[in-house]
Parts: C-alpha cells; structure tokens; sequence
C-alpha cells in the first residue's frame, strides 16, 4: 500500500521535472525544404522530444526528453550531415 500511495504522490513531480531547451543558430537555409530535412534529421538524435525549425529566424529550437541532458555535439553532428553549419547555441532549462 505505501509503495502505490508514493507512486500516487509522485506522479505530479514527474510531469513538472526539468526538460533541457536548446536554441542553435543554423547557417545555410533558403527553403522550405531545408527546413523539413534539418527537423527529421536533428529529431532522430537520441534523446530528442521535438524539433521546431525557422527559416526566418535561422534557428532550430530543440526540446530534450525530460531525463535526458542535451547533448550538443551530437545535435551540430546532425546539422552537418544534414549540410548546414551549426552557429552558436544556449541551453535553457524550462518547468
């Protein structure tokens, strides 16, 4: 009964824990395209809950799972292949 009455309790901490946000600036969009192809190619790396790309902005804003730390390199690794030059980046922690 007390472990059920603590799972119970903890739900509600679990949905407000911690998710990384991370913003990268991307070189080398012209279309609508590119950003198609960079978001289902940076939201394969492991880790990753969703992927918001702006052509206009230059930027790919990219939500972690929430027990998961961002991990950068592997998101630049997917902004070269997919042809594009990663610029500069900030971490943010939301909730």
């Amino acid at each position: 009964m007390r472990k059920f009455l603590f799972i119970i309790l903890l739900i509600p901490f679990l949905a407000f824990a911690k998710q990384e946000t991370v913003l990268i600036n991307i070189n080398g969009m012209t279309c609508q395209f590119c950003v198609v192809g960079l978001r289902k190619t940076i939201s394969k790396v492991s880790g990753v809950k969703s992927v918001q790309v702006s052509l206009k902005l230059r930027k790919a804003r990219v939500l972690m799972e929430s027990n998961q730390k961002a991990d950068i390199s592997a998101i630049e690794k997917a902004i070269r292949q997919a042809g594009y030059t990663p610029g500069k980046h900030r971490i943010i922690h939301s909730r």
